[in-house]
């Protein structure tokens, strides 16, 4: 069996009031990709998805679309 096994993604958190949603973007279209190489039995998201307990709606978007770039390998 093959786990991709990935965790903490504080998706929402800025560095000094900058925003990393590009960073993010682009950290979960890597996850994408390499699912879709690897081909893995299954993904394992450990951690913090968001960077607080309420996220803004913004950040929930990411979030899903990175799940369905998932479900499309």
């Amino acid at each position: 069996m093959k786990i991709l096994h990935t965790g903490d993604w504080h998706i929402g958190m800025s560095l000094n009031h900058c925003s990393r949603s590009e960073s993010q973007q682009a950290m979960l279209r890597q996850i994408a990709e390499l699912c879709a190489a690897e081909q893995p039995d299954a993904l394992l998201l450990c951690g913090d998805v968001y960077n607080v307990s309420a996220p803004a709606a913004a950040d929930v978007e990411l979030y899903v679309r990175g799940l369905l770039a998932l479900l499309a390998f």
